[in-house]
C-alpha cells in the first residue's frame, strides 16, 4: 500500500469513527446540556489535549488550520476523535480531570456522569467540540499551537 493509499484508509477510518460519534451524541444528548466555553476553560482543555495526544499531532492539526490546508471543522473532527479514542485508552490518567471538567460544563456532579450509561462521556465530548458557539473558542486556541 502506498503513501496515498494509506492516507486514504485513515481519513476513511476516521469518516468512519466521526459518523459512530454523531451516532453516539443522538442517542445521549438529551442527558445532558453544555455550557459555551469561556476563556477559563483553555487551560483545562489544553491540559486534557497534552494528557491525551501526542504532542506532534495536535501541532500538525493545528498547523494545517493556520496554512489554510484543512477547515477549523475538519482538524476539529479528527483531533476530537483522536482524543476520544485516546481517552477511552488512557481514561485512569486523566478521569478525574475529566470529569471535573465535564461537571463543570454540564452542571451534573462527577459522580453522577461516572454513573450514566457508557457512551455518555465520548458524546459529552463530541458535542463539545462540534457545538458551532464553541467554534471560535477552538479556533483561537488553535493559534497558540
Amino acid at each position: 500500500m502506498n503513501d496515498m493509499e494509506k492516507t486514504v484508509k485513515t481519513e476513511n477510518e476516521k469518516e468512519g469513527k466521526k459518523e459512530k460519534l454523531d451516532a453516539l451524541y443522538k442517542k445521549y444528548k438529551d442527558r445532558f446540556h453544555l455550557r459555551p466555553l469561556r476563556d477559563d476553560d483553555m487551560y483545562t482543555i489544553i491540559h486534557l489535549v497534552e494528557a491525551l495526544l501526542p504532542e506532534e499531532g495536535v501541532r500538525d492539526a493545528f498547523a494545517a488550520v493556520a496554512l489554510g490546508n484543512l477547515s477549523f471543522a475538519q482538524v476539529g473532527a479528527r483531533v476530537m476523535v483522536d482524543m476520544i479514542l485516546s481517552v477511552m485508552k488512557n481514561a485512569g490518567a486523566v478521569k478525574d480531570d475529566l470529569y471535573a471538567f465535564l461537571s463543570d460544563l454540564s452542571g451534573i456532579t462527577p459522580e453522577k456522569i461516572r454513573e450514566m450509561p457508557f457512551g455518555t462521556t465520548p458524546a459529552m465530548l463530541w458535542a463539545l467540540v462540534n457545538d458551532a458557539k464553541n467554534a471560535d473558542f477552538f479556533e483561537d486556541v488553535s493559534m497558540l499551537f
